[in-house]
């Protein structure tokens, strides 16, 4: 996941919390406020940021390995291919959210 996309979860994340506490949404999205320098104007939310940044960098998924043995029949070539196929759409999946994947 790029950086972009994870910031934007971040401050969607952040504004819903916020108006769950009865705080008007325009007073929540001042919160998510940007400046030049692209840090949050509001140290709470520089803060936060750092948190959920630190959170996703420190869950790591473990799968499966792929499937990589000799295959006698196109049967068992067919659901090698499907399995490994599986993995690694598994492997997307999870690198788009922004976590890591075990090497």
């Amino acid at each position: 996941m790029n950086i972009e996309k994870m910031r934007e979860e971040f401050e969607e994340a952040l504004i819903a919390m916020h108006v769950s506490t009865g705080l008007p949404r325009s007073t929540a999205k001042a919160m998510v406020e940007v400046k030049c320098n692209g840090q949050y104007a509001s140290p709470s939310t520089m803060g936060a940021w750092w948190a959920w940044q630190a959170s996703r960098a420190a869950i790591e998924v473990e799968l499966p390995v792929e499937d990589d043995t000799r295959c006698d029949t196109v049967a068992e070539e067919a659901r090698q291919e499907a399995y490994n196929q599986g993995v690694g759409e598994c492997r997307f999946a999870i690198e788009s959210l922004g976590l890591k994947v075990k090497a």
